[in-house]
Order: C-alpha cells, then structure tokens, then sequence
C-alpha cells in the first residue's frame, strides 16, 4: 500500500521461548511507486518488561485504593470526577465519573462553594495544602448523611496541584451525638 506501518508481536527464540518484538516497516518509492520495502524488528522485551511492572504497579494502587472502606475521590479543576474507589462507587452510583462532585455528592447544579459550603477542592487548589471539613451529602438514593472529607492535593513533578484527593468518612453517627450532647446540655441550662 505504499504505507509506514508499527506493530508488536512475539517470535519464537531458537530454544522456543517467546521474544517480545517491534517491527517497523516502510516503502522504499522509486518514481512514485513501491520499488521496495524496508523492516526492522527490535527487541522489545526490556519495554516489555516495563510495561509489565508499570502495569502490576497500576493494579496494586488500584487494589490498595479499593481495599479502603471509606469513600475516595480524584476530582480536577473543572470539579469533575476522574477516578472513584469501589466504596464510592457503591454510595454514590457507578455513573460519576466524569461529573461534577457537587452533583455527585450535593445533589446541586453548582459548586458547593456558591452555596455557602466551605469546598475542599477549591481549597487545596488555591492553597496546595491539605484541607478538612464536613458535608451534609446525598447517596445515590437521596439519602442524607454527614462525610468528614480530608481533601489533600495531587502535584506534578513541577509542583503544580494537578488534582484532588478527597478521602470521604461516615460521621452520621457521630454528628447525632454530638446534636444529642448539645440538646442535653441546652434542656439544663433553661431548667
């Protein structure tokens, strides 16, 4: 066809093992027309090697990241979900990736920070540090319950906050506790 092309496969070594290999060919033209083709075939095991390791290596965070019990939340600039444990995912739906977390998590057309929330993600992009706060927030059923959100920036090897991690707990329990102590402590002061 007279085309450039690039392609990986495997050939058998004389002892039979497989070798992993990249063959690149290209037409050689001769007034316009195919007079030829050159190839060339790489080694590519030491890249395939590291292809390998970057992978098992993916698949470990991902492992390390879905073993957590509490929810967790990549989310960019744009306030848009990027990546979501299993815990997330079964709370707030398996459809957010890609929206925005005060439509995830608020059930808001905006960002929480225009409704008078305090936003982590707004916080640590501004400041590049950790922030922590509470959120009254909505599961995929529309229940109301109360997350504790550690939010705690992503950066590049410049620096540069990239994204979001937000670690979100359950407090539920904990907020009404603490809204019964109060209750407790208010009925003897009138008493």
């Amino acid at each position: 066809k007279g085309e450039h092309s690039t392609y990986e496969i495997s050939i058998t070594a004389s002892n039979g093992s497989q070798i992993p290999v990249l063959i690149t060919g290209a037409p050689i033209i001769r007034d316009g027309t195919v007079a030829g083709k050159i190839g060339i075939i790489k080694d590519f095991r030491e890249q395939a090697g590291l292809v390998k390791k970057l992978k098992e290596s993916k698949d470990h965070l991902e492992t390390i990241m879905n073993s957590i019990e509490d929810s967790i939340l990549i989310i960019d600039s744009d306030y848009k979900i990027i990546n979501a444990n299993t815990a997330a995912l079964a709370k707030y739906g398996h459809n957010i990736i890609g929206k925005p977390c005060y439509e995830t998590s608020h059930r808001c057309p905006n960002p929480c920070w225009t409704e008078g929330d305090e936003c982590p993600v707004k916080e640590v992009f501004a400041s590049g540090k950790a922030w922590r706060t509470i959120h009254e927030h909505y599961d995929k059923k529309g229940n109301k319950f109360y997350e504790e959100i550690v939010a705690s920036p992503i950066k590049d090897s410049a620096g540069t906050v990239t994204e979001a991690l937000e670690l979100l707990r359950d407090v539920t329990e904990r907020m009404r506790y603490m809204d019964e102590i109060n209750r407790k402590k208010i009925g003897r002061a009138h008493v």
